[in-house]
């Protein structure tokens, strides 16, 4: 059988659209009807069905592992790797983690396998943790056969050691002894290490969670006995417990806390018996995290093409013989559209444009089509020790000019200046929950204040504060029912919502609850958001209160539209593949039932739930022989890149969309599986209208690597997770939070980089 690229042509658009050759990382798998006489293992039922789908699957991974791991190695990188639900893995180490506080992670997602590449090892430079790089692997039914998916990957490991060492190198210190005079440099150590399984010398073969350190040493550290309540110090416990094992440093060390309850343990006893990922960042481990895995589209495609001729030298495996399978060493070429962008409406009858680029510039002398007027508002000083209240004054000055020149205006605002003490989370917390002010964070230096103030970051600035202020930069010209036809004849135009459930940081604990968010259009042009998020039971994805939520959404939407929408574009964020079910199952009749809630028994809108999922392994590379392919910028696809034939599922109704420029690294296309189309939108039409959509996003003017109301979604949940949960009522009613329902008082946070949340 010829290992040869497979090419699929595109089936003709009904808009306006042109085809683009784009490679696409997939190694194609042929399957021949018969397998060798020898091991006869043949399936019945033809490639399609999914029975059969499955058994194949499972031969495919077992021959990949066979091939990417070393051998003896399965064990240990099944260990090392994260838990379902994680896009992060545990690979070749290549360096180690810069050091840093404070805390910022990213959502994980799901994926298929991942693996170590051969050999390796890492090296300490500045802190503990070692980035490690290698293999993602999946293999994923297409329209004409079976395909592998390759894809490097990094991520951050706790390397195997003594506990002491760990933390040692982690807080930069010669003995863990120093960790108990300085809170800072214990907070340090605490970061990359919490969470992580230790092995205890007391207990073999059992290993402990490390909840976090404390400052007492153990003889200091005192707890009452469950038998009795005598109270006693850890040291004299293990003393007494353990009169075998020989302690050093009960006196000086500090102790491990191994429970919520307040168990603890000396840390001399504790090590890592096997190198654990780390999920938990600080700001500037994410930064070199980003820096390492973010390589260009050229430079991955090469790497990995260099992987698949080092590694698969032998491509008829023996297992895949016996199952009547070869896999292709070549790039599965398929055919791609670039949508036309949409025009976008801003003041004095201007509009601007992106052609294809993913971003454009306001219209010269064109303000914001609808400006805000800050009657109230301050600017809380968190950086006063390095900027003083003259300083600020001058930024004020230059924030207030250029919001008059886009036709808003701004009274006189409140300077208050924080103590060096002050906590960006806890204002946070007290302007979104007890006053419900709406905020805007920003650094220092970034804008230029205490020397020159730098424009174009105000005025950056400025589209984020209009836009929490009530006010509105641009908007689609034309309703969705010029990108959509089918839509003309439903009453009260196209309601666009998004839904997602965030889990709280990853790597905190599970007893936080999950928070649910809900995001939908309020006008006709889809550039004003509302909000509800609410509280449900910790790692339940389905949304418990969809109903609910959707009702107050609606009753925003009559209430700013006159009138209820005739159809619901519904985006759902977050769920996996084996998670369809459930959301048709419980989420859409909720849908359904907030409807009949709102508009009686006769209303009834055409229902769309598409789920939208970025933690995928599909990666589309422009044609270097074609250089109109690419963007011409970082090298990826252009924005508004669609494909959805070749490599999509046979059995699924799904598409693969770009509608961003990449700044760094190679871009990640979105995945769109359509669960229901009651409206009966289209590919075409549904895929014009995500494409339309990623251009209201009110931050910045760029297209969004997702529609508006995912972006904004994502931001409106990630900030309920990231706060402490005991702040937020449940079912709090945000519409008014996001981009005007209602007019609030914005407060801008100026802090410096350090602080920053």
């Amino acid at each position: 059988m010829e290992w040869s690229p497979a090419t699929v042509s595109m089936p003709a658009a009904t808009h306006a659209g042109h085809a683009a050759g784009l490679p696409v990382w997939y190694l194609q798998v042929s399957i021949t009807q018969e397998a060798t006489a020898a091991a006869q293992p043949t399936t019945s039922g033809s490639v399609d069905d999914p029975d059969t789908l499955q058994q194949l699957s499972m031969v495919l991974k077992a021959s990949l592992q066979a091939v990417l791991l070393p051998q003896g190695a399965v064990e240990t990188a099944r260990a090392m790797l994260l838990p379902a639900g994680s896009s992060s893995s545990v690979t070749q180490p290549t360096g180690a983690a810069g050091g840093g506080r404070g805390g910022r992670s990213s959502r994980g997602g799901r994926g298929g396998g991942r693996s170590p590449a051969r050999g390796g090892g890492g090296s300490s430079q500045g802190g503990v943790l070692q980035w490690w790089t290698g293999v993602r692997y999946g293999i994923k039914p297409g329209q004409q056969s079976c395909t592998v998916q390759l894809d490097t990957t990094s991520g951050a490991v706790l390397p195997a050691g003594r506990l002491a060492d760990l933390v040692c190198a982690a807080a930069g210190v010669a003995s863990p002894a120093a960790l108990c005079k300085d809170k800072k440099l214990l907070a340090a150590a605490e970061q990359d290490v919490k969470g992580a399984k230790a092995s205890v010398d007391h207990r073999p073969g059992v290993r402990v969670n490390v909840w976090g350190l404390d400052s007492r040493t153990p003889q200091q550290f005192k707890f009452k006995l469950k038998d009795g309540g005598r109270e006693t110090t850890v040291a004299d416990y293990f003393r007494s417990t353990y009169p075998a094992m020989r302690f050093s440093h009960l006196h000086d060390w500090p102790c491990v806390m191994t429970s919520q309850s307040g168990a603890a343990v000396p840390l001399e006893l504790c090590s890592i018996a096997k190198p654990q990922p780390r999920r938990t960042l600080t700001d500037r481990q994410t930064a070199d995290l980003i820096k390492l895995a973010a390589l260009p589209p050229e430079q991955r495609m090469r790497a990995l093409m260099q992987l698949v001729q080092q590694t698969f030298s032998n491509w008829r495996l023996p297992l895949l013989q016996a199952w009547g399978m070869t896999i292709s060493p070549q790039l599965l070429r398929v055919a791609g559209r670039v949508l036309p962008d949409a025009q976008l409406q801003y003041a004095r009858d201007t509009c601007a444009e992106a052609a294809n680029t993913g971003q454009w510039r306001a219209p010269a002398g064109a303000g914001l089509l609808q400006p805000p007027k800050l009657k109230q508002w301050a600017v809380l000083n968190l950086a006063s020790q390095r900027h003083s209240s003259t300083d600020v004054q001058q930024f004020v000055t230059e924030l207030t000019a250029q919001l008059k020149q886009q036709g808003g205006a701004a009274a006189a605002p409140t300077i208050i200046d924080g103590s060096r003490h002050s906590s960006t989370q806890a204002a946070v917390q007290a302007a979104a929950a007890q006053l419900g002010v709406a905020t805007q964070c920003m650094v220092a230096y970034a804008a230029g204040i205490g020397s020159n103030i730098k424009r174009p970051y105000v005025a950056n600035l400025l589209l984020k504060v209009a836009a929490k202020a009530g006010g509105v930069a641009w908007q689609l010209p034309q309703g969705p029912e010029i990108w959509a036809p089918a839509l003309a004849a439903a009453k009260g135009g196209l309601m666009v919502l998004g839904i997602d459930v965030g889990h709280g940081i990853a790597g905190g604990g599970g007893s936080k609850p999950s928070m649910a968010g809900i995001v939908g259009t309020l006008d006709a042009c889809c550039s004003r958001f509302g909000a509800v998020v609410q509280e449900q039971t910790p790692g339940h994805e389905i949304v418990l209160g969809l109903q609910g939520g959707l009702v107050q959404l609606l009753r925003d939407r009559q209430k700013g539209a006159g009138q209820l929408p005739g159809s619901l574009l519904v985006y759902r964020d977050g769920v996996s593949d084996s998670q369809y079910l459930a959301v048709l199952q419980q989420e859409v009749p909720a849908v359904r039932a907030a409807c009949r809630e709102v508009g009686g028994e006769a209303y009834n809108p055409k229902v769309t739930l598409v789920v939208v999922s970025k933690s995928h392994g599909t990666r589309l590379f422009p044609d270097l022989a074609d250089p109109n392919s690419s963007d011409g910028r970082s090298g990826n696809i252009k924005p508004g890149t669609v494909v959805d034939t070749g490599i999509i599922a046979p059995l699924k109704y799904e598409y693969f969309f770009n509608s961003h420029a990449g700044i760094q690294g190679t871009n990640r296309p979105g995945r769109y599986n359509v669960l229901v189309d009651d409206a009966s939108l289209g590919p075409d039409g549904l895929q014009l209208i995500t494409q339309h959509l990623a251009s209201t996003y009110a931050a910045c003017t760029r297209c969004a690597h997702r529609q508006a109301t995912s972006s904004n979604l994502d931001k409106t949940v990630l900030s309920c997770c990231v706060h402490d949960h005991d702040v937020l009522l449940p079912g709090v009613h945000a519409s008014r939070g996001l981009s005007g329902a209602q007019s609030v008082m914005p407060v801008l946070r100026i802090q410096h980089l350090m602080d920053t949340v």
